[in-house]
């Protein structure tokens, strides 16, 4: 389970009571793994974090292997959970905060969604995003969901409007 907080970070913790071992290498490049802590701690936000989304690719059968989160420092970060540490910060919505975050089906490509108005479609290969859309009136929230006639489809809900934007993927 992972909890973000108002303090620039995210908790984490096994909901089986197991402790979370870190891998990392040795001096040889050998995988060694740690003792494990009850509850592990996520630091590289320097806002509260807002939203969360733990990749898709293995579905139930395994424990995800990465985490995005979106914080109100404006950036989306990509988090291993192998060695609980930051492996990229996707800086694209500048200093607005970025309310949710939410990967696609495939565990490549991902959606943001923030207070400039936007939402962005990302591949989490690069650090610059692929698409920007606009056209919002206010705060956006996102939601992405893969369907094989027309590719990814960004869906993003507000009170009085429903912005619906495809995006192809080249097969």
């Amino acid at each position: 389970m992972a909890v973000g907080s108002s303090e620039s970070c995210i908790r984490m913790w096994s909901l089986q009571g197991e402790k979370l071992k870190a891998r990392s290498l040795d001096s040889d490049n050998q995988v060694v793994e740690d003792d494990g802590l009850a509850m592990r701690k996520l630091i590289g936000h320097t806002a509260p974090v807002y939203s969360m989304s733990y990749d898709p690719i293995y579905g139930s059968a395994q424990k995800p292997s990465t985490l995005l989160s979106g914080s109100g420092d404006g950036t989306v970060r990509l988090w291993s959970l192998d060695t609980y540490t930051n492996l990229v910060a996707y800086r694209g919505h500048n200093r607005d905060p970025v309310w949710d975050v939410e990967w696609g089906p495939m565990g490549v490509y991902f959606a943001s969604a923030s207070r400039d108005r936007t939402a962005k479609l990302w591949s989490s290969d690069r650090v610059t995003p692929l698409r920007m859309y606009t056209g919002h009136l206010s705060d956006v929230n996102v939601s992405l969901t893969q369907y094989s006639s027309i590719g990814l489809m960004i869906v993003c809900p507000l009170p009085s409007q429903l912005f619906v934007f495809s995006h192809g993927i080249a097969r």
